[in-house]
Protein backbone atom coordinates (compact mmCIF):
# COMPACT_ATOMS: atom_id res chain seq x y z
CA UNK A 1 0.00 0.00 0.00
CA UNK A 2 2.74 2.55 1.11
CA UNK A 3 4.85 1.47 -2.16
CA UNK A 4 1.62 2.79 -3.96
CA UNK A 5 2.51 6.15 -2.32
CA UNK A 6 5.54 7.02 -3.59
CA UNK A 7 4.38 5.63 -7.34
CA UNK A 8 1.74 8.09 -7.24
CA UNK A 9 3.92 10.90 -5.65
CA UNK A 10 6.57 10.03 -8.40
CA UNK A 11 3.95 10.59 -10.80
CA UNK A 12 3.16 13.89 -9.55
CA UNK A 13 6.66 14.87 -9.65
CA UNK A 14 7.58 13.90 -13.05
CA UNK A 15 4.17 14.41 -15.09
CA UNK A 16 2.85 16.94 -12.87
CA UNK A 17 -0.97 16.45 -13.34
CA UNK A 18 -1.40 18.73 -10.65
CA UNK A 19 -0.13 21.70 -12.90
CA UNK A 20 -2.70 21.14 -16.19
CA UNK A 21 -5.06 18.36 -16.00
CA UNK A 22 -8.27 20.35 -15.01
CA UNK A 23 -9.28 17.48 -12.82
CA UNK A 24 -6.55 17.82 -10.64
CA UNK A 25 -5.29 21.94 -11.18
CA UNK A 26 -4.48 23.23 -7.94
CA UNK A 27 -4.96 20.30 -5.70
CA UNK A 28 -2.38 20.07 -2.98
CA UNK A 29 -1.08 16.32 -4.24
CA UNK A 30 1.50 16.87 -2.19
CA UNK A 31 0.18 17.59 1.27
CA UNK A 32 -2.01 14.65 0.55
CA UNK A 33 0.33 12.16 -1.04
CA UNK A 34 3.39 12.24 1.48
CA UNK A 35 1.72 12.46 4.86
CA UNK A 36 0.00 9.53 3.70
CA UNK A 37 2.58 7.84 2.22
CA UNK A 38 4.51 8.01 5.41
CA UNK A 39 2.22 7.43 8.15
CA UNK A 40 1.15 3.92 6.00
CA UNK A 41 5.16 3.00 6.38
CA UNK A 42 5.61 3.73 9.67
CA UNK A 43 2.34 1.37 10.39
CA UNK A 44 2.59 -0.82 7.82
CA UNK A 45 6.47 -1.42 7.29
CA UNK A 46 7.56 -5.18 6.63
CA UNK A 47 11.49 -4.33 6.30
CA UNK A 48 11.81 -2.59 10.23
CA UNK A 49 12.83 0.61 10.48
CA UNK A 50 16.09 1.65 9.07
CA UNK A 51 19.50 1.90 10.85
CA UNK A 52 19.90 5.59 12.31
CA UNK A 53 22.36 7.72 9.72
CA UNK A 54 24.19 10.71 10.24
CA UNK A 55 22.14 12.13 7.21
CA UNK A 56 19.45 12.34 9.65
CA UNK A 57 21.11 14.58 11.71
CA UNK A 58 22.48 16.61 9.27
CA UNK A 59 18.88 17.01 7.86
CA UNK A 60 17.51 18.35 11.04
CA UNK A 61 20.46 20.87 11.62
CA UNK A 62 20.03 22.22 7.95
CA UNK A 63 16.04 23.10 8.86
CA UNK A 64 17.27 24.62 12.08
CA UNK A 65 20.00 26.87 9.86
CA UNK A 66 17.18 27.37 7.27
CA UNK A 67 14.61 28.91 9.88
CA UNK A 68 17.93 30.82 12.11
CA UNK A 69 19.38 32.54 8.83
CA UNK A 70 15.92 34.30 8.59
CA UNK A 71 15.51 34.76 12.70
CA UNK A 72 18.61 36.42 13.05
CA UNK A 73 17.42 39.47 10.60
CA UNK A 74 13.99 39.48 12.13
CA UNK A 75 12.14 38.05 9.05
CA UNK A 76 9.91 35.60 11.33
CA UNK A 77 7.50 35.24 8.61
CA UNK A 78 10.19 34.38 5.86
CA UNK A 79 11.63 31.70 8.74
CA UNK A 80 8.23 29.81 9.06
CA UNK A 81 7.57 29.88 5.65
CA UNK A 82 11.23 28.33 4.41
CA UNK A 83 11.01 26.14 7.12
CA UNK A 84 7.71 25.10 6.34
CA UNK A 85 9.08 24.37 2.72
CA UNK A 86 11.73 22.33 3.60
CA UNK A 87 9.82 20.18 6.31
CA UNK A 88 7.84 19.01 3.27
CA UNK A 89 11.19 18.31 1.30
CA UNK A 90 12.71 16.58 4.51
CA UNK A 91 9.45 14.06 4.74
CA UNK A 92 10.28 13.31 1.16
CA UNK A 93 13.25 12.43 1.95
CA UNK A 94 12.05 10.44 4.96
CA UNK A 95 9.00 8.39 2.56
CA UNK A 96 11.63 7.20 0.14
CA UNK A 97 13.64 6.11 3.45
CA UNK A 98 11.01 4.35 4.87
CA UNK A 99 9.25 2.83 2.03
CA UNK A 100 11.91 1.96 -0.36
CA UNK A 101 13.38 -0.76 2.32
CA UNK A 102 14.15 -3.30 0.22
CA UNK A 103 16.43 -4.41 -3.30
CA UNK A 104 13.49 -5.13 -4.81
CA UNK A 105 11.59 -1.86 -4.23
CA UNK A 106 14.74 0.23 -5.16
CA UNK A 107 15.32 -1.98 -8.42
CA UNK A 108 11.33 -1.04 -9.18
CA UNK A 109 11.73 2.25 -8.24
CA UNK A 110 14.19 3.37 -10.04
CA UNK A 111 12.54 1.75 -13.15
CA UNK A 112 9.63 3.88 -12.91
CA UNK A 113 11.78 6.88 -12.40
CA UNK A 114 13.79 6.11 -15.83
CA UNK A 115 10.07 5.32 -17.73
CA UNK A 116 8.58 8.48 -15.93
CA UNK A 117 12.08 10.62 -17.64
CA UNK A 118 11.53 9.34 -21.19
CA UNK A 119 7.80 10.00 -21.00
CA UNK A 120 8.75 14.04 -20.09
CA UNK A 121 11.57 13.36 -23.35
CA UNK A 122 8.67 12.32 -25.61
CA UNK A 123 6.52 15.11 -24.36
CA UNK A 124 9.49 17.03 -25.72
CA UNK A 125 9.69 15.69 -28.98
CA UNK A 126 5.94 16.43 -29.36
CA UNK A 127 6.29 19.96 -28.49
CA UNK A 128 9.95 20.81 -30.47
CA UNK A 129 7.13 18.76 -33.40
CA UNK A 130 3.67 21.15 -33.20
CA UNK A 131 5.57 24.13 -30.98
CA UNK A 132 3.37 23.19 -28.24
CA UNK A 133 3.67 21.12 -24.97
CA UNK A 134 1.32 18.34 -23.69
CA UNK A 135 0.13 21.13 -20.89
CA UNK A 136 0.02 23.58 -23.69
CA UNK A 137 3.09 25.14 -22.52
CA UNK A 138 5.42 27.26 -25.43
CA UNK A 139 9.01 26.58 -25.82
CA UNK A 140 12.27 27.99 -23.78
CA UNK A 141 12.24 31.95 -24.68
CA UNK A 142 14.49 30.97 -27.74
CA UNK A 143 11.67 29.12 -29.25
CA UNK A 144 13.61 25.93 -29.86
CA UNK A 145 14.43 24.53 -26.27
CA UNK A 146 12.16 22.52 -24.98
CA UNK A 147 10.30 22.27 -21.38
CA UNK A 148 7.91 20.63 -19.23
CA UNK A 149 6.01 22.86 -16.03
CA UNK A 150 5.85 23.15 -12.88
CA UNK A 151 9.43 23.22 -11.70
CA UNK A 152 10.58 21.48 -14.99
CA UNK A 153 9.63 24.55 -16.84
CA UNK A 154 13.25 25.24 -17.78
CA UNK A 155 15.14 23.56 -20.00
CA UNK A 156 18.11 23.40 -17.70
CA UNK A 157 16.15 21.89 -15.16
CA UNK A 158 14.61 19.55 -17.80
CA UNK A 159 17.58 18.35 -18.49
CA UNK A 160 18.35 17.63 -14.55
CA UNK A 161 16.00 15.17 -14.79
CA UNK A 162 17.44 13.37 -17.75
CA UNK A 163 20.92 13.50 -16.66
CA UNK A 164 19.78 11.95 -12.94
CA UNK A 165 18.06 9.39 -14.83
CA UNK A 166 20.54 8.29 -17.22
CA UNK A 167 22.72 6.12 -15.08
CA UNK A 168 19.82 4.07 -14.22
CA UNK A 169 19.46 3.18 -17.80
CA UNK A 170 23.27 2.61 -18.43
CA UNK A 171 22.72 0.20 -15.29
CA UNK A 172 20.24 -1.64 -16.85
CA UNK A 173 21.91 -1.85 -20.24
CA UNK A 174 24.61 -4.78 -18.55
CA UNK A 175 23.53 -8.50 -19.27
CA UNK A 176 22.90 -9.24 -15.68
CA UNK A 177 20.10 -7.08 -15.64
CA UNK A 178 17.89 -9.50 -17.41
CA UNK A 179 15.99 -9.40 -21.14
CA UNK A 180 13.06 -6.83 -19.56
CA UNK A 181 15.80 -4.28 -17.85
CA UNK A 182 18.23 -4.48 -20.28
CA UNK A 183 15.54 -3.46 -23.15
CA UNK A 184 14.58 -0.59 -21.26
CA UNK A 185 18.20 0.88 -20.96
CA UNK A 186 18.71 -0.18 -24.39
CA UNK A 187 15.93 2.18 -26.02
CA UNK A 188 16.08 4.68 -22.44
CA UNK A 189 19.79 5.79 -23.28
CA UNK A 190 19.41 7.39 -26.76
CA UNK A 191 15.93 8.82 -26.04
CA UNK A 192 18.04 10.45 -22.78
CA UNK A 193 20.39 11.95 -24.80
CA UNK A 194 18.21 13.11 -27.84
CA UNK A 195 15.93 15.29 -25.02
CA UNK A 196 18.78 16.51 -23.56
CA UNK A 197 20.07 17.49 -26.83
CA UNK A 198 16.29 19.42 -27.07
CA UNK A 199 16.90 20.79 -24.07
CA UNK A 200 20.50 22.36 -25.39
CA UNK A 201 21.38 23.35 -22.04
CA UNK A 202 25.70 23.39 -21.73
CA UNK A 203 25.47 22.36 -17.84
CA UNK A 204 23.45 19.43 -18.83
CA UNK A 205 25.26 18.49 -21.17
CA UNK A 206 28.47 18.50 -19.21
CA UNK A 207 26.48 16.75 -16.04
CA UNK A 208 26.05 14.24 -19.21
CA UNK A 209 29.30 13.71 -20.26
CA UNK A 210 30.26 13.81 -16.34
CA UNK A 211 28.04 10.87 -15.44
CA UNK A 212 28.54 8.78 -18.69
CA UNK A 213 32.67 8.72 -17.79
CA UNK A 214 32.59 8.23 -13.97
CA UNK A 215 29.73 5.19 -14.73
CA UNK A 216 32.36 3.64 -16.97
CA UNK A 217 35.28 4.85 -14.80
CA UNK A 218 33.63 2.68 -11.85
CA UNK A 219 32.76 -0.45 -14.38
CA UNK A 220 35.93 -0.18 -16.86
CA UNK A 221 38.45 1.83 -15.08
CA UNK A 222 39.28 5.29 -15.28
CA UNK A 223 41.65 4.68 -18.54
CA UNK A 224 38.73 2.89 -20.27
CA UNK A 225 36.08 5.76 -19.05
CA UNK A 226 38.18 8.75 -20.56
CA UNK A 227 38.44 6.63 -23.86
CA UNK A 228 35.06 5.99 -24.06
CA UNK A 229 33.95 9.64 -22.94
CA UNK A 230 36.31 10.83 -25.58
CA UNK A 231 35.08 8.49 -29.12
CA UNK A 232 31.20 9.31 -27.50
CA UNK A 233 32.52 13.15 -27.42
CA UNK A 234 34.01 13.31 -31.02
CA UNK A 235 30.87 11.21 -32.25
CA UNK A 236 28.80 13.77 -30.94
CA UNK A 237 30.50 16.73 -32.01
CA UNK A 238 28.42 17.26 -35.68
CA UNK A 239 25.39 17.05 -34.00
CA UNK A 240 25.57 19.34 -30.94
CA UNK A 241 23.54 22.10 -31.14
CA UNK A 242 25.96 25.86 -31.78
CA UNK A 243 24.79 26.63 -27.68
CA UNK A 244 26.33 24.02 -26.83
CA UNK A 245 29.63 24.87 -28.48
CA UNK A 246 29.99 28.25 -27.38
CA UNK A 247 31.47 27.66 -23.74
CA UNK A 248 33.39 30.66 -22.78
CA UNK A 249 34.22 32.97 -19.94
CA UNK A 250 33.54 35.89 -22.38
CA UNK A 251 30.17 35.18 -23.34
CA UNK A 252 26.71 37.29 -21.58
CA UNK A 253 25.90 34.12 -19.95
CA UNK A 254 29.03 33.55 -18.30
CA UNK A 255 29.76 37.26 -16.98
CA UNK A 256 26.57 37.20 -15.67
CA UNK A 257 26.71 34.20 -13.98
CA UNK A 258 30.65 35.46 -12.70
CA UNK A 259 28.53 38.18 -11.16
CA UNK A 260 26.39 37.11 -9.16
CA UNK A 261 28.56 34.46 -7.74
CA UNK A 262 30.53 37.52 -6.98
CA UNK A 263 27.59 38.53 -5.79
CA UNK A 264 26.96 35.58 -3.07
CA UNK A 265 30.85 35.18 -1.64
CA UNK A 266 29.98 39.08 -0.19
CA UNK A 267 26.72 38.30 1.11
CA UNK A 268 28.71 35.41 2.73
CA UNK A 269 31.07 37.67 3.74
CA UNK A 270 29.02 40.33 5.34
CA UNK A 271 27.03 37.67 6.86
CA UNK A 272 29.75 34.73 7.42
CA UNK A 273 27.34 32.34 10.33
CA UNK A 274 23.99 32.48 8.98
CA UNK A 275 23.72 34.75 5.56
CA UNK A 276 21.41 36.71 4.26
CA UNK A 277 18.54 34.33 5.24
CA UNK A 278 17.08 31.28 3.01
CA UNK A 279 14.81 32.81 0.44
CA UNK A 280 16.28 35.99 0.02
CA UNK A 281 19.39 35.83 -2.39
CA UNK A 282 17.46 37.54 -4.80
CA UNK A 283 16.95 41.13 -2.95
CA UNK A 284 20.48 41.27 -2.37
CA UNK A 285 21.73 40.32 -5.95
CA UNK A 286 21.03 43.62 -7.85
CA UNK A 287 18.49 43.06 -10.93
CA UNK A 288 16.70 40.08 -8.77
CA UNK A 289 18.91 37.30 -10.24
CA UNK A 290 18.84 34.06 -8.70
CA UNK A 291 22.73 32.31 -7.95
CA UNK A 292 22.84 29.63 -10.80
CA UNK A 293 24.58 27.57 -8.82
CA UNK A 294 23.15 25.46 -5.76
CA UNK A 295 26.12 25.66 -3.67
CA UNK A 296 26.65 29.71 -4.33
CA UNK A 297 23.30 30.43 -3.17
CA UNK A 298 23.11 28.44 -0.20
CA UNK A 299 26.46 29.97 1.25
CA UNK A 300 25.04 33.07 0.88
CA UNK A 301 21.49 32.22 2.09
CA UNK A 302 22.61 30.42 5.11
CA UNK A 303 26.02 31.09 6.06
CA UNK A 304 28.93 29.06 7.17
CA UNK A 305 26.61 27.01 9.62
CA UNK A 306 23.61 25.72 7.19
CA UNK A 307 26.45 25.29 4.54
CA UNK A 308 28.00 23.13 6.85
CA UNK A 309 25.23 21.12 7.59
CA UNK A 310 24.27 21.17 3.72
CA UNK A 311 27.80 20.03 2.69
CA UNK A 312 27.37 17.57 4.91
CA UNK A 313 24.20 16.20 3.59
CA UNK A 314 26.10 15.21 0.40
CA UNK A 315 29.34 14.12 1.99
CA UNK A 316 27.68 11.35 3.75
CA UNK A 317 25.55 10.45 0.58
CA UNK A 318 28.79 10.12 -1.08
CA UNK A 319 30.76 8.03 1.97
CA UNK A 320 27.57 5.84 2.49
CA UNK A 321 27.62 4.64 -1.28
CA UNK A 322 30.88 4.56 -1.35
CA UNK A 323 31.38 2.23 1.46
CA UNK A 324 27.94 -0.07 0.20
CA UNK A 325 29.74 -0.08 -3.59
CA UNK A 326 32.95 -1.30 -2.61
CA UNK A 327 32.03 -4.00 0.14
CA UNK A 328 33.47 -7.04 -0.62
CA UNK A 329 30.73 -9.71 -1.47
CA UNK A 330 31.04 -13.11 -1.23
CA UNK A 331 28.10 -13.59 -3.99
CA UNK A 332 28.01 -11.93 -7.15
CA UNK A 333 23.95 -11.45 -6.32
CA UNK A 334 24.94 -9.53 -3.90
CA UNK A 335 27.40 -6.98 -5.64
CA UNK A 336 24.70 -6.81 -8.44
CA UNK A 337 21.92 -6.08 -5.56
CA UNK A 338 23.98 -3.98 -3.35
CA UNK A 339 27.15 -2.28 -4.79
CA UNK A 340 25.85 -1.98 -8.22
CA UNK A 341 22.62 -0.15 -7.12
CA UNK A 342 24.83 2.08 -4.97
CA UNK A 343 27.36 2.99 -7.83
CA UNK A 344 23.85 3.92 -10.08
CA UNK A 345 22.63 6.31 -7.03
CA UNK A 346 26.47 7.49 -6.46
CA UNK A 347 26.60 7.98 -10.73
CA UNK A 348 23.40 10.44 -10.28
CA UNK A 349 24.29 12.13 -7.34
CA UNK A 350 27.40 13.27 -8.98
CA UNK A 351 25.37 14.41 -12.28
CA UNK A 352 23.17 16.34 -9.87
CA UNK A 353 25.98 17.74 -8.33
CA UNK A 354 27.79 19.26 -11.22
CA UNK A 355 24.31 20.08 -13.49
CA UNK A 356 23.39 22.40 -10.14
CA UNK A 357 27.20 24.28 -10.27
CA UNK A 358 24.71 25.85 -13.31
CA UNK A 359 20.87 26.08 -12.00
CA UNK A 360 19.67 26.95 -8.81
CA UNK A 361 17.80 23.57 -8.37
CA UNK A 362 16.72 22.53 -4.54
CA UNK A 363 13.61 20.83 -5.97
CA UNK A 364 11.94 17.93 -4.42
CA UNK A 365 14.13 15.59 -6.88
CA UNK A 366 16.86 16.38 -4.96
CA UNK A 367 15.41 14.93 -1.68
CA UNK A 368 13.99 12.08 -3.48
CA UNK A 369 17.47 11.19 -4.39
CA UNK A 370 19.19 12.06 -0.86
CA UNK A 371 16.53 9.97 0.11
CA UNK A 372 16.83 7.11 -2.12
CA UNK A 373 20.50 7.17 -0.99
CA UNK A 374 20.08 6.85 2.41
CA UNK A 375 17.47 4.03 1.84
CA UNK A 376 19.77 2.21 -0.02
CA UNK A 377 22.62 2.67 2.83
CA UNK A 378 20.05 1.65 5.36
CA UNK A 379 19.19 -2.04 3.27
CA UNK A 380 22.94 -2.53 2.70
CA UNK A 381 23.38 -2.11 6.38
CA UNK A 382 21.16 -4.21 7.79
CA UNK A 383 22.05 -7.17 5.04
CA UNK A 384 25.81 -6.64 5.85
CA UNK A 385 26.15 -5.25 9.47
CA UNK A 386 29.85 -5.33 9.11
CA UNK A 387 29.52 -2.52 6.89
CA UNK A 388 31.44 0.76 7.90
CA UNK A 389 29.31 4.13 7.69
CA UNK A 390 30.59 5.37 11.22
CA UNK A 391 30.93 9.24 10.92
CA UNK A 392 33.95 9.66 12.68
CA UNK A 393 35.86 12.95 14.12
CA UNK A 394 37.82 13.09 10.46
CA UNK A 395 34.72 13.56 9.11
CA UNK A 396 34.31 17.01 10.61
CA UNK A 397 37.08 18.65 9.26
CA UNK A 398 36.97 16.96 5.81
CA UNK A 399 33.13 18.79 5.45
CA UNK A 400 34.79 21.78 6.95
CA UNK A 401 37.38 21.65 4.02
CA UNK A 402 34.72 21.20 1.60
CA UNK A 403 33.09 24.45 2.05
CA UNK A 404 36.01 26.48 2.29
CA UNK A 405 37.91 24.89 -0.98
CA UNK A 406 34.14 25.39 -2.80
CA UNK A 407 34.34 29.23 -1.07
CA UNK A 408 37.64 29.60 -2.12
CA UNK A 409 36.92 28.39 -5.67
CA UNK A 410 34.32 31.06 -6.35
CA UNK A 411 36.28 33.62 -5.19
CA UNK A 412 39.05 32.96 -7.43
CA UNK A 413 36.76 32.55 -10.22
CA UNK A 414 34.36 35.78 -9.53
CA UNK A 415 36.27 37.93 -7.24
CA UNK A 416 39.83 37.69 -8.67
CA UNK A 417 38.80 36.69 -12.03
CA UNK A 418 41.29 34.31 -11.95
CA UNK A 419 40.30 32.04 -14.80
CA UNK A 420 39.30 34.53 -17.46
Amino acid sequence: MEFLGVLTFLVTLYLRPQDWVPAFKHVPVDFIVIPTTVLLAVIFSRGGLPVKLPQYYFLVFLLLSIAMSNIVHGKFDLASEQFTLFAKKAMIFFMFLLVVNSPGRMRLTLMFILVLSVTLVIQGIYQRIYGVGWAGQPPYWDGKRITWVGFWNGSNVLALSFVMALPIATEFCRRSQGIFYRGVGIVAVPLLLGGLWLCNSRGGMLAAATTLFFYYAFTKGVKKGVTIILVVILLALPFLPSRALQISTKDESAHLREYVWEKGYYMLKKNPLFGVGKGRFTEFSARRLVAHNNYVQNMAELGMVGFFFWMGLLYYSFKGLYAVKNHRYEKQEDRERYGHTARTLMVMLIGFCVATMFITSEIDPFYMLLGLIAAMISIAKKAFPDLELDFTRRDWPRIFGLCIGWIMLIYLYAVKELFR
